[in-house]
């Protein structure tokens, strides 16, 4: 079986950001993504936990495959976003089996 090497990038962040990181990703080619809300978590700041009282407590995960192209132009925008927000951003390399979709 033929495997193609992609990125796959996560960035955890509040949920009203959601649209502005779509929007930044489309303009990079990239059409597909996946959001999962996260429940709780820990980090610098201390430990959080969804309460469901505001939009602003909610925190996504957005997933998204992507060409190593595309990463590079999504890092260096997204690293003009966070230096104004809040998120946490990773990128790893992963294989596909259908690389003509990413």
């Amino acid at each position: 079986m033929q495997r193609h090497q992609r990125k796959k990038l996560e960035v955890t962040i509040a949920e009203s950001y959601v649209g502005r990181i779509a929007d930044l990703l489309e303009r990079h080619g990239v059409t597909g993504f996946t959001v999962l809300h996260a429940w709780m978590g820990r980090g610098s700041g201390g430990e959080w936990r969804d309460t469901g009282l505001t939009k602003a407590e909610q925190h996504v995960v957005l997933s998204a495959i992507l060409s190593a192209n595309a990463a590079d132009h999504v890092m260096e925008d997204l690293k003009q976003f966070f230096t104004l927000h809040h998120g946490i951003v990773t990128l790893a390399d992963v294989e596909v089996i259908r690389g003509e979709r990413f």
